[in-house]
């Protein structure tokens, strides 16, 4: 990794193939947004592929189907046709593309040739053969139908209110919508596939579209009713197949409580490099807090240091009609901290507008593919606003008691005299 971002820093722009190994290399830092971009392929001439005539499949008894691609045992290859320089003639006797790969593939030029042929494509769910293939309502998508309890709150903030789920109902990502053409009030057809059966069919209709920002989830999860799960596959309360359980403290003494037959896996060791790239925000925010209070710090002792050196007559004159340094400081401490709370007052009224309105209307957006999420959240803690203005007022006093130092050393006939 450490040879590949040295060689790539200055690279301009950084060709991929398809996108699986575009988020690669983003996820490892290897390279930026600016840098990636996505060829789809070498292309190729179309006019050279000819689109193939009569390929209705559904009449003929023979079928043929081709595969090009290297000699693997585990490719299962029924007759091995040799070596070709002409694949377009061999495209042109064939009805079906076959390409059963799992291997690191950059584009398939094999699919490019046979959608120029026109032929339909047989191929797998995997970087590379997928970005080849545009699904559409005449092709399968295989995607994760999520069960939800009546009582889940997890996906309120995104819209997905599960309690108005009803059987054969189901919440579609944005994602998967554009994917598969459907939106609010279609409906698809499901297959549930098992090894030994046939699939189970049924129809699912679109309840509304929902969005996370979190690529990871909307490219492949269908949010449907627990209970529908539990028909079809013929479950009873106490089956499932993952059970997700939110926590707001992790502690380790939960192994003892699994049982071994179960796997727990936590979802910051699922999705470290989300978990770990929010962290850094944590960070973030606590160093802008901090620098936002010295700001404000500095600026409170400018501002009452020249007030104590224009006011230096009305000093000593206080001084001579008897009044000590600490009455006179008491005075400026008066008068600095009544400047803080009117600005407290007006910042917070302000602040507190803005969160409410990014909060109800999101208005902030953010470019999800960058952030996993595509708007800025809000989370209004009454107590975190409280403590964050009592930090800010008490060190807004002690940064006060630095230029009251002087009131001490100013004297009250040189203070008359400069009069």
């Amino acid at each position: 990794n450490k040879v590949l971002r040295f060689g790539l820093k200055k690279s301009k722009k950084i060709v991929f193939y398809n996108s699986g190994n575009m988020e690669t290399f983003l996820g490892l830092g290897l390279c930026n947004h600016s840098q990636a971009t996505i060829v789809n392929g070498s292309g190729l001439d179309i006019n050279f592929y000819k689109t193939k005539k009569n390929n209705d499949t559904n009449n003929r008894k023979k079928v043929n189907f081709l595969c090009s691609a290297r000699i693997l045992k585990d490719k299962g290859i029924v007759e091995y046709l040799g070596d070709t320089k002409n694949i377009r003639d061999l495209l042109l006797k064939s009805n079906i593309v076959v390409l059963p790969s799992f291997y690191g593939e950059g584009l398939p030029k094999i699919l490019i040739e046979a959608a120029a042929c026109g032929l339909p494509v047989i191929t797998t769910n995997h970087p590379g053969c997928r970005d080849a293939i545009i699904p559409n309502k005449t092709s399968f998508s295989p995607i994760v139908l999520k069960g939800v309890e009546k009582s889940n709150p997890i996906f309120s903030e995104f819209g997905i209110k599960s309690d108005s789920l009803k059987n054969n109902q189901a919440f579609i990502s944005k994602t998967l919508g554009n994917l598969l053409g459907v939106n609010r009030g279609d409906k698809i057809k499901v297959f549930f596939y098992q090894s030994d059966k046939n699939p189970i069919i049924r129809s699912v209709e679109i309840l509304d579209v929902y969005e996370t920002g979190i690529k990871e989830f909307d490219d492949k999860f269908l949010v449907t009713d627990i209970e529908f799960l539990r028909k079809v596959n013929k479950w009873d309360q106490n089956s499932f197949g993952i059970v997700e359980i939110q926590y707001n403290s992790f502690n380790n003494e939960i192994y003892n409580y699994i049982d071994p037959q179960y796997s727990l896996t936590i979802n910051q060791d699922k999705f470290s490099e989300i978990y770990n790239w929010i962290s850094l925000f944590d960070t973030n925010i606590y160093i802008v807090i901090i620098l936002m209070i010295l700001v404000s710090g500095i600026n409170m002792i400018t501002v009452l240091l020249i007030t104590i050196l224009d006011k230096t007559n009305f000093i000593g004159t206080v001084k001579i009609l008897g009044a000590n340094n600490k009455m006179v400081r008491k005075i400026f401490i008066r008068n600095g901290m009544s400047l803080v709370f009117n600005g407290l007052i007006i910042g917070n009224v302000v602040g507190l507008l803005v969160l409410i309105l990014q909060k109800n209307y999101k208005i902030v957006s953010l470019d999800a593919s960058t952030y996993y999420i595509n708007y800025v959240p809000i989370d209004l803690n009454i107590l975190y606003i409280f403590l964050l203005n009592i930090c800010i007022i008490i060190s807004c006093f002690i940064f006060l008691q630095i230029p009251l130092i002087f009131i001490s050393k100013i004297k009250p006939i040189r203070a008359l005299k400069m009069n």
